[in-house]
């Protein structure tokens, strides 16, 4: 027994980094603006092993509208993925103060399997393969719906795409807005932009920057 301890033992480190060799990681950084205004800041962070993914944003606002009214709004989200499929969702809103909380989990014993998401308003069932706004994926960005991981809501979408000289634009349709994204040749994503119901075009432009939270090297994408 000693011996298989210590060849254990032995094999730890190795074993460790083996694992870590397995998983990507990916980081995306964006700086926000509203009608060329610097308001904030979103970044995401993404890793993967196999086929599942997980995706952690954070996303911090802070403006005036019209002068008056202040909103400060700041947006936590970690989605798991599998083979391009929501499987879990948390994520926790505050806006102004009011708080949302959304809890969402793949739920295979039900006698419908689905997505079962839990909000203030109570528990839905998502059935099929749900999917949320995946701008960093413009490969999973499909379907007549897509999942707001903030209310919980399932948007009815038209997604179209052109190409325009060596760079791709994704526009979403949604009912309250249409969500402009572009990606270089490669597929990585440069920049959004969209109209608020408020008022004002929001622009995301994108940084490079290092992860000061990230303990494998991280792969431009």
């Amino acid at each position: 027994m000693p011996q298989v301890l210590l060849i254990i033992l032995l094999c730890w480190p190795s074993l460790t980094l083996a694992a870590v060799s397995d998983t990507v990681v990916k980081y995306w950084d964006f700086l926000l603006y509203l009608n060329d205004k610097p308001v904030g800041r979103h970044q995401f962070s993404l890793s993967q092993q196999g086929d599942t993914v997980r995706l952690q944003s954070d996303m911090e606002l802070e403006f005036r509208v019209l002068l008056v009214k202040q909103i400060r709004y700041s947006h936590r989200a970690t989605e798991i993925w599998h083979r391009g499929c929501l499987r879990e969702v948390s994520s926790n809103t505050d806006r102004n103060g009011e708080q949302k909380t959304l809890i969402a989990e793949l739920d295979e014993q039900a006698p419908q399997p689905g997505l079962r998401l839990e909000t203030a308003k109570g528990t839905e069932m998502l059935q099929g393969c749900v999917r949320s706004f995946a701008y960093w994926n413009p490969d999973w960005l499909q379907g007549d719906s897509l999942l707001n991981v903030e209310t919980g809501e399932s948007w009815p979408v038209q997604i179209s795409s052109t190409q325009i000289q060596e760079q791709r634009e994704v526009v979403i349709a949604t009912p309250k807005t249409d969500i402009r994204l572009r990606y270089d040749a490669d597929g990585r994503w440069l920049s959004l932009e969209t109209e608020l119901t408020i008022g004002g075009t929001l622009r995301y432009q994108r940084i490079e920057s290092i992860n000061p939270d990230a303990s494998l090297p991280l792969e431009k994408t």
